[in-house]
């Protein structure tokens, strides 16, 4: 008997029955698909439910106590990840949000300071060269901050590209 491809020396070791059929490359190959997040909470939702409503699986961890008591300890090490890659997650989300929203403030200063410089100056023929200085840092400023401003989801709606 064979656990996916390893061979199993001892019957009594072997899965619980009708498992090999759900082991194959058809669901390694959908796996991939799925971010590492997904896929851990998809097997821990799988275990959980498999234990919950499949008679043969309970017997099967009743029988192998120790087995049993390292998975589930891996399984809490495993939703403790989960819990722990969500705060993280969160943290760099609010940390980008903050990073694009000061951006977006330093490049509305800039375009405050380019068009006080333009109502400044005494025909629009004639722009000091106050005025051509702020339109050049102000462009400068729009291109090196743009790529923040439009992949970011709020700040592309703002932009009006979302």
């Amino acid at each position: 008997m064979a656990i996916g491809s390893l061979p199993i020396a001892d019957p009594d070791l072997a899965p619980w029955p009708g498992s090999e059929s759900q082991v194959g490359a058809g669901c390694l190959a959908r796996e991939e698909a799925v971010p590492a997040g997904g896929r851990r909470r998809r097997r821990l939702v799988t275990l959980i439910s498999c234990d919950l409503w499949i008679a043969g699986v309970r017997e099967w961890w009743d029988r192998r106590s120790f087995t049993s008591s390292v998975v589930s300890n891996l399984l809490v090490l495993a939703v403790t990840g989960l819990i722990v890659d969500e705060v993280v997650a969160r943290r760099r989300r609010q940390e980008r949000a903050v990073s694009v929203a000061v951006q977006g403030l330093i490049v509305y200063g800039q375009t405050r300071r380019a068009h006080d410089a333009i109502a400044a100056s005494e025909s629009p023929e004639r722009a000091s060269n106050t005025a051509t200085d702020e339109l050049r840092t102000l462009a400068s400023m729009v291109l090196t901050a743009a790529p923040n401003l439009f992949d970011d989801p709020v700040g592309a709606v703002i932009l009006g590209r979302g």
